[in-house]
């Protein structure tokens, strides 16, 4: 499981959120986190997702979904934001 999503397979249900392989290669993890008004210090949390010139916001961002961490967790192929899938890096 070491090649990216087929971005053909990602369901299109999915508004806000990102997706991508479990490091121990064992599923694909889709996270949706839907209609995203919350603010994280001071910052709209879809805003620390994308935010490409702050190199903390996306530790922000990780750090704001808990039990959703994907750090170390997941290898990130995507992300969706308002139904738009883009590569993560």
């Amino acid at each position: 499981m070491n090649n990216p999503i087929d971005v053909n397979k990602i369901p299109a249900r999915l508004k806000n959120g990102f997706i991508g392989r479990r490091v121990d290669g064992s599923s694909i993890s889709y996270v949706d986190l839907g209609d995203v008004d919350a603010y994280v210090s001071g910052q709209k949390m879809l805003s620390l997702m994308i935010d490409k010139n702050d190199p903390n916001s996306w530790d922000k961002f990780c750090d704001y979904l808990g039990d959703f961490d994907p750090r170390g967790k997941i290898h990130i192929d995507y992300l969706v934001v308002d139904g738009l899938v883009q590569r993560f890096h």
